[in-house]
């Protein structure tokens, strides 16, 4: 039986090993090679440093073809903010994209049979000759107007002509109606339940953690906000992981308060170490999608609080009395981090739980096997 040769685009580098990194790693760590010829378009992008050791990408590198090529998408971003107008760079960016797909590089890729897109601006290399698939991974985060009309113009092959299906988290199965006839699976994120699960902790002071990008729109700055309601009324401890932007700010707010614990770079196993030391996951999000680091605090034991931005994605969890929406505000927040703090849970049900209907290597054969069954859908 023929080999299905299949194509991953990311628009950073699978070193990154943050949210579409890591899902990538994971859909190739446990892809079948009897079944599939696999091949990774990555850029040399490596935002906030490598968080994915050697050793691991080992592992996926002997069953993979990686092609870099470099990250014109931001670059041409950094113009527009500069210089351009948002529809004159709607216009430039497929054209930039149409150039791109007749270089050395490109041409090197040979004959796949579907592409698989974590960053749907990169449909512009491709052809209708392959099976394109656009995904949930960096798109369409909300039920609203703007996306609605984006998954209409889609389907209408106005916007990304080759795509010809779509993953969609199942959160967000509302979207359905705006694609029209264009084929659909729904598959959720996952997470690696041997590394994160949860320990037994006894901290004197509640420990507090934040993991995620260092921006305004991931709400660090709320953190530290909450962090000071917190510290008037309880014992407190806040420890921060990431980089971005702010990463200034953040650093300074660490050096004057002792309580205050700032780590810029963290790989994998001593991440889900600060996971299991820790009681709260804070994460007032004010744009967000699927983020796997909420996953990853509910496997590792930590309650979450976080904002009404997530509810579909996580409201299953509400039935473990283990996470509580907020709206953007430091005193809700607050008031929910104190009442979670007072609420006990069965952490090893928790993650059991998690580890039955989220492991990765469910989703990752749900995800070849949904793959292989658009080709039996083209023939």
């Amino acid at each position: 039986m023929k080999k299905i040769d299949i194509l991953f685009a990311i628009h950073t580098n699978i070193k990154t090993g943050s949210g579409s990194e890591k899902a990538l790693y994971y859909y190739l760590k446990y892809a079948d090679t009897s079944r599939f010829n696999i091949t990774v378009l990555e850029t040399n992008s490596i935002p906030g440093g490598q968080r994915l050791n050697d050793t691991d990408l080992e592992v996926i590198r002997d069953k993979t073809r990686f092609i870099e090529i470099n990250d014109y998408e931001s670059l041409l971003d950094s113009i527009r903010i500069k210089f351009l107008s948002e529809p004159l760079y709607v216009i430039l960016l497929p054209l930039l994209f149409k150039m791109l797909r007749h270089t050395k590089t490109l041409k090197s890729l040979g004959k796949l049979d579907i592409v698989y897109l974590f960053h749907n601006n990169y449909s512009y290399l491709f052809t209708r000759s392959e099976i394109v698939v656009a995904s949930n991974h960096s798109d369409f985060f909300t039920n609203s107007l703007m996306y609605e009309i984006k998954a209409k113009l889609i389907s209408l092959h106005l916007l990304f002509p080759s795509v010809k299906a779509v993953h969609l988290f199942p959160h967000n199965m509302k979207m359905k109606k705006y694609f029209y006839n264009l084929p659909l699976f729904f598959l959720n994120n996952g997470v690696d339940t041997e590394l994160y699960f949860p320990k037994e902790n006894s901290n004197e002071k509640l420990r507090m953690l934040f993991v995620g990008r260092l921006e305004p729109i991931k709400g660090i700055s709320m953190v530290l906000d909450v962090y000071r309601v917190l510290k008037t009324k309880i014992p407190v401890e806040l420890i921060i992981v990431g980089s971005g932007s702010l990463e200034g700010e953040v650093e300074n707010f660490s050096k004057s308060d002792g309580n205050v614990h700032y780590l810029k770079y963290v790989g994998e196993k001593d991440l889900a170490e600060i996971y299991r030391s820790c009681d709260i996951f804070l994460a007032p999000t004010q744009s967000d999608n699927y983020p796997l680091v909420v996953l990853e605090a509910l496997s590792s034991g930590l309650k979450v609080v976080t904002t009404k931005v997530l509810y579909e994605a996580y409201k299953e969890f509400i039935a473990f009395d283990v996470i509580r929406f907020t709206d953007f505000d430091a005193t809700l927040l607050s008031q929910a981090v104190l009442e979670l703090a007072k609420t006990e849970i069965d952490k090893n049900v928790i993650h059991d739980y998690i580890a039955r209907e989220y492991s990765w290597k469910m989703i990752s054969e749900r995800l070849f096997n949904s793959l292989s069954d658009l080709m039996g859908a083209e023939k």
